[in-house]
């Protein structure tokens, strides 16, 4: 041991007598290395479909140029720059994050240590460029005339306008500005061609680019689109599915609606329409019609809906609006409107459903009775009334009719309630559904679930599709509707017809 120790402080003299100079020399060659100033405090701007790099020179003399890189998904180029230059404007760029790099050279070819940032430009396929504002939200082709609905001015649109071809074969524009689009909807005064294109052009600036971007023409396509929520009716009445056929849509000339919608803005797609029915199929008892909460079929936009109406009774020659009772209540009562009172009812033929009575699932509790025979006794001062629940129930009601019959419809009275707080006991929403053998069920309407007149004492008339259901069993389910505290439900009379 005492002789390593020896051999290592032996080693240590001998280092210690070489100059510190000679021990660089040994690490670094030919002398110390010497790194060139290199750019500082980086920064990009995205512009459209460019970035704008800039950066502070080093004050190192021996710097000749500048190099700028910039790389996307493995492909790489770059530019040699002046040494005096400081800003760099990289061009003709696609959508995507670029890694831009800047060094100093200087003339043998060395460089510094490089200064890295990442930036991704302006583009048409940045969700910022696409989600700029349309101006124009809906549009509708209405024989040679263009209806357009406008989402409302935006301060950082610079310039806007259509272009279209006018009846006569001339070019037609259209300027849009702050003034005109918050008006929300417009009626083009040009008979068009409908066959040549309608196209919008818009110009303006997004936040964080300073550059005006201007976009691609967008075309106002010559197609029908209607809402989710007409489509729905629509296949309520008529039993259409996903899209509403063509010919339909050119031969109707009246359309009834009778339940609470948006607006009528899918009215302008029937380019044929010469009245509409407003809740002619809802059976309110006199002493109602002034009720509002349940008793009068809604609109939401009123504002939009009068310019539909006053919009179809310029241009569809004739064109009526009956109303009955006080439904959508908050339209313009334009020129067009008939105010028609309180509908008939309708003159079916009803089976003598007097000697049958309604199975219930659930069934009563043992100290309780709702009276199920009420449902079937043609008295609709009486009604089937289950125990309240602290929970949501689903009641399924079911009739045996002994025998097939043909069938094309359901009347349902709701029960009728002096009692505030029970008339809220009224369901909304009712299923229909009927069999041959109690085992196999199909739905008797278009849509499985139907929206109710849920007014106290309201009368229902339910049509089954078209054709009408052979069966022998028909089962209704109800919900109970939350009252108060609890969850009641309760009906006065099911018929059939």
């Amino acid at each position: 041991m005492k002789k390593y120790i020896v051999l290592l402080f032996a080693a240590l003299a001998m280092v210690s007598c070489e100059s510190l100079e000679d021990t660089y020399k040994d690490f670094a060659g030919d002398g110390p290395i010497r790194y060139l100033g290199k750019c500082s405090e980086l920064t990009v701007q995205s512009g459209w479909n460019r970035l704008i790099v800039s950066w502070k020179n080093s004050p190192d003399p021996v710097i000749d140029k500048i190099k700028i890189t910039w790389s996307k998904d493995g492909i790489v180029k770059e530019e040699l720059l002046d040494r005096e230059t400081e800003t760099y404007n990289i061009q003709d760029l696609e959508d995507g994050n670029y890694e831009v790099t800047v060094c100093s050279i200087d003339k043998s070819g060395n460089s510094s240590l490089v200064s890295t940032i990442y930036g991704r430009p302006y583009t048409a396929n940045h969700e910022m460029v696409q989600s700029f504002t349309q101006i124009v939200s809906n549009h509708y082709y209405l024989g040679n005339r263009l209806v357009l609905f406008f989402q409302g001015w935006e301060e950082n649109v610079t310039n806007a306008y259509l272009l279209y071809t006018k009846k006569d074969g001339t070019e037609g524009r259209l300027d849009l500005d702050k003034q005109l689009v918050n008006k929300l909807y417009y009626l083009l005064p040009d008979e068009i061609d409908a066959s040549k294109p309608v196209e919008l052009y818009r110009s303006g600036h997004i936040q964080g680019c300073d550059d005006e971007i201007v976009f691609m023409p967008a075309k106002l396509e010559n197609i029908r689109l209607f809402s989710a929520s007409f489509k729905q009716e629509m296949k309520r009445q008529y039993g259409f599915d996903e899209d509403i056929p063509d010919d339909w849509i050119l031969a109707v000339e009246e359309i009834s609606l009778d339940w609470t919608i948006g607006n009528f803005s899918d009215l302008l797609n029937l380019p044929n329409l010469k009245k509409l029915v407003l809740g002619k199929h809802r059976y309110i008892r006199e002493d109602l019609v002034d009720d509002a909460e349940t008793a009068q079929s809604k609109i939401y936009d009123a504002a939009l809906s009068d310019f539909v109406l006053q919009t179809l009774y310029e241009l569809n020659d004739g064109f009526v609006v009956e109303r009955y009772n006080k439904h959508y209540n908050s339209l313009t009562k334009g020129e067009y409107m008939i105010e028609m009172g309180q509908p008939e009812q309708p003159d079916y033929s009803l089976m003598d459903l007097s000697k049958l009575k309604f199975a219930c699932t659930p069934v009563d509790a043992d100290n309780y009775r709702s009276y199920l025979e009420y449902l079937t006794d043609n008295d609709a001062e009486t009604s089937w009334e289950p125990a309240g629940s602290k929970e949501l129930t689903s009641y399924s009601l079911t009739l045996d009719l002994k025998s097939e019959k043909t069938l094309n419809g359901l009347k349902l009275v709701q029960s009728y309630y002096t009692n505030v707080n029970r008339r809220s006991w009224c369901p909304d929403i009712v299923k229909i559904y009927v069999s041959k053998d109690a085992q196999n069920w199909e739905s008797a309407t278009y849509l499985e679930e139907l929206s109710i007149g849920n007014s106290t004492g309201e009368i229902n008339f339910i049509p089954f599709v078209e054709g009408g259901k052979t069966a022998q069993y028909v089962k209704v389910v109800v919900a109970t509707p939350h009252s108060e505290t609890t969850y009641n439900v309760s009906l006065a009379e099911i018929g059939l017809y």
